[in-house]
């Protein structure tokens, strides 16, 4: 079941939400809040019954241990479940009592136990409550699902079988803006005539060559607002790497599920040596793996974090593992840091505006609490231009913004920032003393097309591309530093006022330095000119920007006017060619081929960023 989901493309009207440009400048901001809410909640359904024990639930208390260890939780943050029972029912008192399972006891139902004055018919439901976080998918509307930010699926259940409403109702809250976190606590697997989302599969087994290994460096679930470091990878979970892993169920020879959107965040080894530094083994596998999927994002890890924050604070065991009874234990210092940090990490993924109003839907929200009164934390003024550009893109710790000299620039949001971890926090280009800010790149887009006057806001996007670099499509001429051809990709992507789009590397590394740092110079990776195009029919004394590209599901959608009228072009990202021909599947195609995009015709002039 490879996810495409259904696409109507149409020409928006264009939104303009900063003034005419007077000047060219980037400027990054301090966005404060006292409390940041992260509303969340464990998922269960009649998918993971476990026959009388009812739907599985092992790990109840995952998110009361990471509200409470207020030493690492970071601050401001809170984690509450907006639709939590105000008190418990009869029905709620008999779901948690036939939980324990084999005979195992649980003081919260024994009378001569003082937890059973905690956990009573009538009596209020607190955090501490596997009750509190506990959220039925069956019993839940779409519209329920959407006051949730977060929601984890954690099992030890074999060939779950989601129902298609079931799958329905999880692939809307992710498509509207919600993060769904899927982890294994060993033995998790969809089954195999229902498939789950992107055709995801669990591997779970034995194997002690394995290794864990960054995939993605600087990705959110790995650096903010943690930044967890190789060795703490290794100790992730409760599986010690092993052979767990996900693959692709519907080819085996697919390394990476849904490869178009999605990418590996961690590699699983499997005791094999990579091709290069750069080029991971063959027979690697994702040990966790994330991507934007409209406007939410999905997270799927194989080394149970849920259980390695959840059993270690003391409880009971009611069949599943440590605390799992009804109530929580309490010694929260045995909830291990590392899995700890990225479950933070996973609730602070919810800010990375990656194009034109936030996201690919166009919704324009975000879930942050704005304070105020913004605080300037840095600023870079370049000279006068009368360009039209457009307004910036965020992506793991930097900022994107073409100056009105049409001169593509990237910045660091923070410049103490290390992102390449060696040592030097001036990343990338070195930057004048005292400059305030880090730049680490820049890109004149002139270079490209002497004759245009404004440039879109840009779009950042990442996918996987196992042939990148051995044997994949070519790249544009190097930079004085050679860089690195990872599979990972991560692409800028801006449309200009002609009509040409221009790819460029948006983390390049240098290929032949110590450690691979981040290069002081980027490269087109591709540059497509549809055929016919012409300038946006704007009129220059408008100032209104180029429409930025749109992202979805392994295709960049850019309108674009012709001789003929507005249309729509369907990029291949990999390499600048049809997405049509032959698909996401594969590398043939030709620039020719752009032209025989299909469109909604006629159509005037395009003034806005297409929504998907």
């Amino acid at each position: 079941m490879r996810i495409k989901l259904p696409v109507l493309v149409v020409p928006a009207l264009a939104m303009v939400f900063s003034a005419a440009v007077q000047r060219s400048h980037a400027d990054a901001f301090t966005y404060s809040s006292e409390r940041r809410i992260v509303r969340a909640g464990i998922l269960v359904s009649s998918a993971l019954d476990i026959g009388n024990a009812g739907p599985e639930n092992p790990d109840p208390h995952v998110f009361y241990v990471l509200d409470s260890r207020t030493d690492l939780k970071p601050l401001g943050m809170e984690f509450m479940n907006p639709l939590a029972p105000p008190v418990i029912t009869a029905d709620i008192y008999q779901r948690w009592q036939r939980r324990a399972r084999l005979g195992a006891y649980d003081p919260a139902f024994d009378p001569a136990s003082p937890v059973s004055q905690v956990f009573r018919v009538g009596a209020r439901v607190t955090k501490n409550l596997g009750a509190y976080w506990e959220v039925n998918l069956d019993n839940l509307s779409p519209d329920d699902l959407r006051e949730f930010d977060l929601l984890l699926i954690h099992t030890h259940r074999t060939n779950v079988a989601f129902s298609a409403e079931q799958r329905e109702k999880l692939l809307r809250f992710i498509d509207g803006g919600g993060t769904l976190w899927l982890d294994n606590c060993g033995g998790f697997s969809f089954a195999p005539h229902s498939p789950f989302l992107f055709d995801i599969q669990f591997n779970s087994g034995r194997n002690p060559d394995a290794q864990a290994v960054i995939a993605t460096p600087n990705h959110p679930l790995l650096a903010y607002p943690y930044v967890l470091t190789p060795q703490e990878i290794q100790q992730f979970g409760d599986k010690f790497v092993n052979d767990y892993w996900l693959f692709d169920a519907s080819a085996a020879n697919r390394p990476v599920p849904g490869g178009h959107t999605l990418v590996p965040i961690i590699w699983n080894t499997r005791g094999y040596a990579p091709i290069s530094p750069t080029v991971p083994h063959a027979n690697w596998r994702a040990y966790v793996l994330a991507g934007q999927v409209g406007a939410g994002r999905l997270v799927v890890s194989s080394q149970d974090s849920a259980c390695a924050i959840n059993d270690y604070v003391g409880g009971v065991n009611v069949g599943y593992g440590g605390n799992s009874g009804a109530v929580s234990g309490d010694v929260l210092i045995g909830a291990r840091p590392a899995d700890l940090k990225f479950a933070y990490n996973i609730a602070a993924w919810a800010t990375a505006h990656m194009t034109g109003r936030t996201n690919v839907r166009r919704t324009g929200a975000t879930s942050d609490r704005i304070a105020a009164r913004l605080e300037p934390k840095w600023q870079d003024v370049a000279p006068r231009a009368d360009s039209r550009v457009g307004g910036v893109a965020f992506f793991r710790h930097c900022v994107y913004v073409v100056d009105g000299n049409l001169v593509l620039r990237a910045y660091k949001t923070h410049p103490a920032l290390d992102l390449d971890g060696n040592g030097n926090t001036d990343d990338g280009r070195p930057d004048p003393p005292g400059a305030g800010f880090d730049e680490l790149w820049s890109f004149d887009l002139r270079t490209i097309s002497p004759g245009a006057t404004g440039a879109s806001a840009p779009t950042v996007v990442e996918f996987y591309d196992p042939n990148f670099g051995s044997g994949g499509p070519s790249v544009g001429p190097a930079p004085s530093v050679p860089l690195a051809p990872f599979n990972q990709r991560e692409l800028v992507v801006v449309t200009l006022s002609d009509g040409t789009v221009v790819a460029v590397r948006a983390l390049p590394r240098a290929a032949n330095a110590p450690g691979m740092p981040l290069a002081p110079a980027t490269v087109a990776d591709w540059v497509v000119r549809v055929s016919g195009a012409q300038d946006f029919g704007i009129e220059a004394a408008s100032r209104l920007p180029i429409p930025a590209p749109a992202w979805s599901e392994g295709v960049l959608f850019v309108g674009v006017n012709t001789g003929q009228g507005g249309r729509v072009v369907a990029i291949d990202p990999r390499n600048g060619l049809s997405a049509f021909h032959p698909g996401p599947d594969g590398y043939t195609g030709s620039l020719a081929e752009l032209a025989a995009v299909p469109q909604v015709g006629p159509m005037g002039p395009v003034h806005g960023s297409p929504s998907v």
